[in-house]
């Protein structure tokens, strides 16, 4: 997910970093928007359980859902996708991930993390 899929968004919401040509940008995303929409298909296909991994939650669960709400920024719609989705829902129901999203909201768009990239 680190190496593949989070890249893909920095070249959705930043194409300016890969192209000085602004001419270039919606293509860079058309590209990108589709690669996101493959990796999240890829690893939706891959579910051994109600987690990525299987009956109990481990590191990359977090990281995949907020890969998740990402592509949701990218109008990227996950019910192609049905565990993913479903994925999205359990653990956007877990009262420690309400609690740290209430913490922790979302005040722009785009994802938080790429804001150092402009």
């Amino acid at each position: 997910m680190s190496s593949e899929l989070q890249p893909a968004f920095m070249a959705y919401f930043k194409p300016s970093r890969l192209s000085l040509d602004s001419g270039h940008h919606q293509d860079l995303k058309d590209q990108a928007q589709a690669r996101i929409a493959f990796l999240l298909r890829y690893a939706g296909e891959r579910f051994e359980g109600p987690y990525l991994f299987g009956e109990h939650r481990s590191v990359a669960d977090p990281y995949l859902f907020i890969l998740c709400r990402w592509a949701r920024e990218a109008f990227i719609d996950l019910e192609d996708c049905p565990r993913l989705a479903s994925f999205q829902r359990h653990m956007g129901l877990d009262p420690d991930v309400e609690r740290v999203l209430a913490q922790y909201p979302l005040r722009h768009t785009g994802p938080w993390a790429l804001r150092w990239l402009a």
